[in-house]
């Protein structure tokens, strides 16, 4: 009877120790999975602000495409509206 109850004793320690072991597999793993979580965390931050900044560059582009189309246009406009007064003003300017 004591045997028996040193061998159960034996395999209830055995189990324990192997929890125990799956426990700090455990523990490492959550461990890692946290470090990756922080890196991608930090990653998407990155990435967030790089696409902050290209959607404002995109649209500072926009912008100065516009300005030159308005440009051109009023340049056409009044070129168009002074095109008899053009002759008269290089003649006079080259002068």
């Amino acid at each position: 009877s004591l045997a028996n109850a040193r061998e159960m004793s034996d395999k209830a320690l055995g189990v324990m120790r192997d929890n125990m072991t799956m426990l700090a597999e455990r523990d490492s793993k959550l461990h890692e999975l946290q470090d990756k979580s922080v890196a991608f965390q930090s990653t998407s931050q990155k990435f967030q602000r790089s696409t902050v900044t290209l959607g404002w560059k995109t649209r500072w582009q926009q912008y100065r495409l516009y300005a030159w189309i308005s440009a051109l246009v009023v340049w056409g406009t009044l070129l168009l509206i002074f095109r008899h007064h053009l002759l008269p003003y290089l003649i006079i300017s080259s002068a």
